[in-house]
């Protein structure tokens, strides 16, 4: 199993379609906060007659809160930035969400973790006036608990900085 993580550029259909390709890659990436996802649609029953299958359930808009559901999981654990000052994160998570795609990359067919990140200072104030949204893409994303999809997608920044330095 490999563990990809990546910036809000890499989150696109065509970058996240071709990672789909690869059986144990597991991505994480960061997304922007006026996406739209869907969740997966309900079931129906097989038939000749219905036409076209559903592809997409219920809209899941990030700048609309009215529109998501409850998570379908929540942990807290704390992160300790490079000057040694301790911080609380909130993290929440909405399983089997879809993204649209195209005809060449179906993401309906892939569906993915979507995390909500809130950091919390010691007074329990936001640190940070918007979540961190990330994803986690690949057949083997609940492999990892939501800890430590964030503590991968935190190490981001040291292999950024590596390769930019």
């Amino acid at each position: 199993m490999c563990v990809h993580v990546a910036d809000s550029e890499y989150s696109v259909v065509s970058y996240l379609g071709e990672m789909t390709k690869h059986e144990n890659l597991i991505s994480i990436a960061r997304v922007h906060s006026d996406r739209v996802f869907y969740e997966t649609p309900p079931p129906r029953p097989a038939s000749p007659s219905n036409g076209h299958p559903i592809w997409y359930g219920t809209r899941f808009d990030l700048k609309d809160s009215n529109t998501w559901k409850e998570p379908d999981q929540a942990v807290q654990t704390t992160y300790t930035n490079h000057r040694g000052r301790v911080y609380s994160v909130q993290l929440e998570c909405w399983q089997d969400l879809l993204m649209t795609g195209t005809r060449e990359y179906p993401m309906h067919k892939h569906p993915f973790t979507l995390i909500r990140a809130r950091v919390f200072d010691e007074a329990e104030k936001l640190v940070f006036q918007r979540p961190l949204w990330l994803l986690a893409m690949g057949q083997h994303r609940d492999e990892l608990s939501l800890i430590e999809d964030w503590e991968a997608y935190e190490r981001r920044y040291d292999v950024e900085h590596f390769f930019r330095f």
